[in-house]
């Protein structure tokens, strides 16, 4: 009876590291370890940019948005601000710490205001060769283009005229 017990107890302290390590080998593999999502959802609004980075590649995307957002979001003191891509012409990344960016934004009336933007955040968008996701830390200057757009051009292009 005694010899029975014992070989059970084995058999079960064999069996959880083996299971274990079925379950670590079936997850590798699984998913993006990038800390962004596989596939962003696409923005409602489809705002068009040049997005350059760093090492000033660029990249011209469409249905930009930051954070899921067609809103840029920061700080401004303890005030948070959010403000949305049609009122931005240019946004210039500049160095503050590793927690936060300074955000200069340019609007089309050519006036400028500086937001701080958290730098492990995330822009994405859709390019000719497909999907593009850069960190906020990683990118040197964002230029939109005016209004947003449809398959079909601006939305300026094709509003009814009065």
């Amino acid at each position: 009876m005694r010899t029975r017990f014992r070989t059970r107890l084995r058999f079960r302290a064999a069996l959880l590291p083996m299971l274990i390590c079925v379950f670590a080998a079936s997850a590798l593999g699984m998913g993006d370890m990038g800390g962004t999502p596989a596939k962003f959802p696409k923005p409602r609004k489809n705002f068009h940019a040049k997005i350059v980075d760093v090492r000033g590649e660029v990249s011209e995307a469409e249905h930009v948005s930051c954070g899921g957002s067609t809103k840029i979001t920061g700080y401004r003191g303890s005030t948070k601000i959010e403000v949305p891509f049609g009122r931005i012409h240019t946004v210039r990344i500049k160095d503050l710490d590793n927690r936060y960016k300074t955000a200069e934004l340019t609007f089309w009336d050519e006036t400028n205001y500086e937001i701080r933007v958290k730098s492990f955040g995330v822009c994405q968008g859709i390019t000719s060769l497909g999907e593009v996701t850069v960190k906020i830390k990683d990118i040197r200057e964002v230029v939109f283009e005016k209004g947003e757009h449809s398959e079909f051009g601006t939305a300026a292009e094709h509003a009814p005229e009065p």
